[in-house]
């Protein structure tokens, strides 16, 4: 692809002459910053639907079978994607799916585990607002596994013990729920 571009602005340059060229080097110019507002990065492919995920105060429900936060034993989620988040690397562009996302829900004798969407980086509030009632009621939550966050920030050591000592918890695998 980059050939034909190559050899097309070089047949025009060939055929200007020299005294055009300057509104050749223009056009391609506005051509490449143009690129960078237009998508046409590549699309990720989404995955197929099988149902909802709902967080809410009170339970979880997952592909419609709700379970209630007494019974939830331990929460690993992450979610730093969203869909048609578009992401930049050295020669362009990508989109992200938003399916990147995970949740692992274990209970008494099960466990869940769903790939799932957030639609755009406002959704991520959202879960951040749940999840925080999770920390005031002790639910073990594990934001981010392999880059840990609280209620979605990076945290130093201090600041995790203070955390800790705001919402009550101790160890790493705190439960208070009533």
């Amino acid at each position: 692809m980059i050939f034909i571009l190559v050899g097309a602005i070089g047949y025009l340059i060939a055929t200007f002459q020299g005294h055009q060229v300057n509104a050749l080097v223009a056009i391609g110019g506005l051509g490449a910053i143009g690129s960078l507002y237009f998508d046409i990065g590549e699309k990720p492919i989404l995955g197929d639907y099988i149902g909802e995920i709902v967080l809410t105060e009170k339970d979880i429900t997952l592909n419609g079978e709700k379970i209630n936060i007494l019974e939830v034993n331990g929460l690993n989620i992450s979610f730093n994607t969203y869909q048609n988040q578009k992401i930049f690397h050295r020669y362009g562009y990508y989109f992200l799916s938003g399916t990147e996302n995970k949740i692992s829900v274990k209970t008494g004798g099960k466990e869940y585990n769903y790939n799932f969407l957030i639609y755009n980086r406002n959704h991520i509030s959202d879960i951040l607002s749940v999840l925080h009632f999770y920390y005031k009621e002790g639910l073990f939550v594990n934001e981010n596994p392999g880059n840990r966050t609280y209620l979605g920030k990076d945290l130093s050591y201090e600041e995790i013990q203070d955390f800790k000592a705001k919402y009550k918890l101790e160890g790493t695998g705190y439960r208070k729920l009533h």
